[in-house]
């Protein structure tokens, strides 16, 4: 009797939470710049760290994959 190997991929959950916090991030400085809550427009600053923040963790899971 054989064992057959199975191919996993190994990111760790930490990445994946990361990914998701991100998503998050974006979502709700979305919903804050399109309410226009401030003037300073605090949700577009959100957004964007929460794309550069999404971005470096998809280069970190590319860069980690085994």
């Amino acid at each position: 009797m054989t064992q057959e190997t199975t191919t996993i991929q190994k990111t760790s959950k930490p990445l994946k939470k990361h990914i998701l916090a991100s998503v998050i991030a974006i979502f709700f400085g979305l919903i804050w710049f399109v309410s226009g809550a401030n003037g300073f427009n605090f949700g577009a600053m959100i957004m964007a760290a929460g794309a550069v923040w999404f971005l470096f963790t998809r280069f970190r899971i590319w860069w980690h994959h085994e």
